[in-house]
């Protein structure tokens, strides 16, 4: 019997783990407002209430204002069928409500929106979580309710209320089993390919080293990052644009007529002219001259030259796919796409394919008429490149007719441009 309550115990710890590795994921968007997630309480250990604390969320908010999430995570093995009451949730109210005292008396000096959450596998009783809900809305409820969470928060009235308004219960998470397929299905919406055992635990290490001794507790974008192997932010945006610096730009007459003909064409275009004419400035001149509603990605192939050197390559699908689907992520229309050693060229392309088809769906459900163009510059040096070192080059792989009878089943309106010299 009590090894099988030890194993109640380790179930209950790793739902914590496999759970907050789910949320730990969400720092690798690149316009997320998470900025960093504390494992076992908060950045504030001294205040009130740190023993109820399972995982803080640090975030700031679009305005630059700051936000904390408090959790508290409840697993159960044996009880799951049965509800959960009021009373069993009297230490995590009392130190919840502690906290929020706290914050209350620092308003003043200390200027952060807070919350809480109560995460559980189990399901917490409708009269229950129905009670909080009026309670936040300033209605009544029975009175016996409300002496009970009077007594729990040390709160009455309007700040009773507020206190409710700020709470939030998520039963029926789903258990520690439940949690590792959903990290998996989570990662897979990320990593082109298949995902691992070895990625998810990865992840899931990741946060149960953050709970030994000695251990900050914290987790920010940079941790998560190199967990999967990933130095810095430059090998998810590996083929940045390179482009000189234009003074002043001359609008021709031609290019309203070029921008029509890209727009309203049901194929992917292609723009040819002699060396110097000005291709790489109307790709330039496209990214500002559509509506505000659409959108124009520019990738750069030539890199000012640098498209031949080994370190910096522009025209293999990890470098010119990645860079695309990333940028269209940072615009936040779509997720980003992580790539590893073991990903292969096909898995990286039908990610990119995810993307585009995510992007515009994105930018039409703001505006119906909306595009998407990708404008890919120097097409032909990259080919030159992948010709000299024997690799593939994304280029000729997108203008493949299977790719583009792809493309234009996935997309209303045409999205893409190549240009070349």
């Amino acid at each position: 019997m009590n090894n099988q309550l030890v194993s109640y115990s380790r179930a209950g710890d790793v739902f914590h783990y496999r759970w907050a590795a789910r949320r730990c994921l969400r720092l690798l968007y690149p316009t997320t407002t998470l900025k960093s997630i504390v494992i076992e309480g908060s950045n504030e250990s001294q205040k009130a209430g740190e023993y109820v604390i399972d995982v803080t969320e640090y975030s700031n908010t679009v305005d630059n204002s700051k936000s904390i999430q408090y959790y508290q995570l409840k697993h159960t093995t044996v009880r799951g069928q049965q509800a959960m009451k009021l009373a069993e949730l009297k230490q995590t109210l009392e130190g919840f409500a502690a906290r929020f005292r706290q914050h209350e008396r620092k308003k003043s000096d200390y200027s952060v929106s807070i919350s809480f959450s109560i995460i559980t596998n189990r399901k917490v009783d409708d009269i229950v979580k129905d009670q909080f809900i009026y309670l936040a809305m300033g209605e009544d409820v029975g009175s016996n309710f409300r002496k009970t969470l009077e007594k729990y928060t040390k709160l009455k009235g309007k700040q009773l209320a507020e206190f409710c308004a700020l709470l939030t219960i998520e039963d029926s998470e789903g258990d520690y089993n439940v949690q590792n397929t959903e990290l998996r299905v989570e990662l897979s919406q990320l990593v082109a390919g298949s995902v691992t055992s070895t990625q998810a635990e990865t992840l899931t290490s990741m946060v149960q080293d953050k709970v030994l001794p000695h251990s900050d507790h914290i987790v920010n974008r940079e941790e998560v990052l190199k967990r999967f192997g990933f130095t810095n932010d430059r090998e998810l945006f590996p083929a940045p644009p390179l482009w000189e610096k234009l003074d002043k730009v001359i609008e021709r007459e031609q290019y309203a007529g070029m921008i029509r003909c890209v727009s309203e064409s049901e194929h992917p275009v292609i723009v040819h002219a002699a060396g110097g004419v000005g291709k790489t400035v109307f790709c330039r001149h496209l990214k500002t001259s559509v509506p505000e509603y659409s959108l124009t990605i520019g990738y750069d192939c030539f890199g000012t030259g640098s498209y031949r050197n080994r370190s910096s390559f522009r025209h293999r699908y990890r470098d010119a796919l990645v860079q695309i689907a990333n940028e269209l992520a940072a615009e936040g229309i779509c997720q980003p796409i992580l790539v590893f050693d073991t990903s292969h060229d096909d898995d990286i392309l039908r990610s990119f394919l995810q993307r585009i088809d995510s992007a515009v769906n994105a930018l039409k459900k703001v505006n119906s008429h909306a595009q998407l163009f990708i404008v890919i510059d120097a097409a032909d040096n990259a080919e030159m490149a992948a010709e000299e070192f024997k690799d593939n080059c994304f280029a000729h792989e997108l203008f493949t007719r299977k790719n583009a009878e792809r493309m234009q089943a996935n997309y209303v309106v045409p999205n893409r441009t190549q240009t070349s010299s």
